[in-house]
């Protein structure tokens, strides 16, 4: 029966009795389980390039395996060279790095996020000077993730991921605004990326990978519940206080119905690793979220206004009812309002309500 059935990784393990890849000598200075994980992974990718693997292959996301390998062992097994010369800048061992350098070692080399050893001494060399420079420096990044040229988005959103990476504690009041501000640009983008450096941001709160948790649980359309939990929106919340934390989700939640697949997707992704109860989250959120809908339905943008008109016609027409009495109120509240624009989006709301409530609820 099916219960027999062994995995596709233990089968094939079991096929490589007489072949072992020497590589026990390689992960020495791990902890004891470290080695033995780093040797299972190491057997597997073995028994894989025996049986055919191709090392070379380029998944649909654009990465070789080599683009993968963390470990210098993993590099060596595919056919390309350690970083010996990372980890001697990375330790700020000089004596090593003059040793690697006199035997000729290759300067261009790129660690698995695309560094080179001058990359990392560098940030290295920064390191708490550059906050200060950040509120200058995050405008000029979220601007070349527009550039017409791939080379220079590709290093804005390097140098963006780098910030968070090495800033995002320290640094969190200056970065955020101006990811916040980005969330809502014209140039899809730099929405794009806005989203994926929150979702690094979040990911550094809570201490979960915002790509990984994300993963497999439904499409752009799922109302189900998220990957999340209490303890991880309350751990946001703590850190960037409960306004900011309502007005990120506000625009995220939104943004899943951008009329660009990338955003949407990446703002599902995001929305899906942070929240555990959809029904929950919203009814924590609604005034902040009915607000950010509003004015984005009175903002001059036609694209804006469409995103929001569907958030806002996908949050009535799926929770319908649990959400309706709530949403009413404020948005009666709102046709009150003494600016015209408010006003124009507030009443844009309101037809979206009642195009997607079933006749009953009205």
């Amino acid at each position: 029966g099916d219960e027999h059935v062994l995995p596709v990784p233990v089968l094939l393990a079991e096929q490589q009795v007489e072949h072992r890849a020497p590589h026990d000598i390689l992960v020495v200075d791990a902890p004891r389980e470290v080695q033995h994980a780093l040797r299972r992974a190491l057997d597997v990718a073995q028994l894989l390039l025996d049986n055919g693997a191709d090392p070379q292959i380029t998944a649909q996301n654009g990465m070789q395996p080599i683009d993968a390998a963390k470990s210098d062992d993993m590099r060596i097994l595919l056919g390309a060279p350690p970083l010996e010369g990372h980890a001697a800048v990375t330790k700020n061992d000089a004596a090593l790095l003059t040793e690697l350098l006199q035997e000729g070692i290759d300067m261009s080399a790129q660690d698995s996020d695309g560094e080179t050893m001058l990359h990392l001494a560098a940030k290295a060399a920064m390191g708490e000077a550059l906050e200060a420079y950040i509120p200058k420096l995050l405008p000029v990044m979220l601007q070349g993730l527009s550039d017409e040229q791939e080379a220079v988005r590709t290093m804005a959103l390097k140098a963006g991921h780098g910030m968070v990476d090495n800033y995002a504690e320290s640094a969190m009041p200056m970065i955020l605004p101006a990811i916040e501000e980005g969330l809502f640009a014209k140039e899809w983008r730099i929405r794009s990326s806005s989203v994926h450096l929150l979702g690094d941001v979040l990911s550094k709160i809570t201490g979960r990978n915002w790509k990984i948790y994300s993963q497999g649980h439904g499409s752009v359309d799922d109302m189900d519940e998220g990957t999340g939990d209490r303890l991880t929106e309350t751990k946001i919340a703590e850190v960037l206080g409960l306004e900011r934390r309502n007005r990120l989700f506000a625009a995220v939640y939104m943004l899943r119905s951008d009329v660009n697949a990338t955003v949407a997707i990446a703002s599902f992704q995001v929305w899906k690793s942070v929240v555990q109860s959809q029904l929950r989250t919203l009814k924590a959120i609604l005034p902040v979220l009915l607000d950010t809908l509003i004015r984005s339905l009175s903002d001059p943008n036609d694209e804006r206004k469409f995103v929001a008109g569907k958030a806002m016609g996908e949050m009535v027409g799926k929770l319908g009812e649990r959400v309706l009495p709530e949403i009413i109120p404020i948005l009666q509240e709102g046709l009150k309002s003494s600016v015209e624009l408010e006003r124009a989006g507030v009443s844009l709301g309101l037809s979206e309500v009642i195009d997607n409530c079933q006749k009953q609820q009205l």
